[in-house]
């Protein structure tokens, strides 16, 4: 699936690879261009960011969490260029908003949408990324049954068609532990949302869980990545897949989906 075809989500898709830089750049826009081409010989589908405005994200007595996620900053234009940039290599780019404005700003370059899980009950920011009429991934960690009805009815309400919306299997925890990742809830999805296309969010090291996922239904499958796991101490490098791992993981996935 390449970017021209990235909004056409389904159960009977090809599984849709997403490649989540996230701040794993640092705010270096050399290293985020990096990421870019690297995630294209990974053989991904899409490759996304976050876009954070510090002062809207975190309280202001967060005097060191502000500085670093303004040092990791990007402007409207740098992002525009890693979205033509990832356009030009055949793959989707799109970024995390966390805020209403940055919907706005981010809705001209990319063509879906993702909300995260810290997010998955700031309605507001459900209904206003509904209104684009786009692909929304929308991790469900920390849902209950009736979290997630009430999650989906009110993206739903914003006129979004019902096959725009598609639930990722997340467990909020950073690592998360194989004993912990609940991969029977993507069977649980499936049958509870017969008409959504379901996918994973993934925190777990290594490979395992995410070919387990594709096994069990998922279709669309996030997973972070990184350059150099020991790039520096920001603790997502550790988390992440490099791209000979990543490539590894992309290319059992798609032998297991011949098989």
């Amino acid at each position: 699936m390449t970017s021209q075809s990235v909004t056409k989500f389904h159960r009977d898709m090809s599984p849709f690879i997403i490649a989540e830089v996230g701040n794993n750049h640092e705010g270096d826009f050399g290293r985020a261009k990096e990421l870019v081409h690297a995630a294209v010989a990974a053989g991904v589908g899409a490759v996304k960011f976050q876009t954070i405005n510090p002062r809207k994200l975190v309280t202001t007595d967060q005097v060191d969490r502000i500085e670093q996620l303004n040092r990791f900053r990007f402007d409207n234009d740098q992002f525009a260029e890693l979205s033509e940039l990832a356009h030009n290599n055949g793959v989707a780019f799109f970024s995390t908003p966390f805020d209403l404005d940055t919907v706005n700003q981010l809705d001209p370059i990319q063509r879906l949408f993702k909300i995260s899980s810290g997010d998955n009950t700031f309605y507001d920011l459900v209904c206003e990324v509904g209104k684009k009429g786009k692909p929304t991934l929308i991790s469900t960690g920390g849902m209950t049954l009736d979290g997630i009805c009430e999650l989906q009815q009110m993206f739903f309400d914003t006129a979004a068609p019902r096959s725009q919306l598609i639930l990722l299997h997340c467990i909020s925890l950073y690592p998360t532990q194989p004993e912990d990742a609940q991969l029977w809830r993507i069977k649980w999805l499936l049958d509870t949302f017969p008409d959504l296309t379901i996918g994973y969010s993934d925190h777990t090291l290594g490979l395992e869980a995410c070919k387990i996922a594709i096994a069990l239904g998922a279709r669309v499958l996030e997973k972070h990545f990184t350059l150099d796991n020991k790039f520096s101490n920001f603790r997502d490098h550790a988390l992440s897949l490099n791209p000979k791992n990543f490539k590894i993981m992309v290319n059992q996935i798609r032998d297991a989906e011949n098989i």
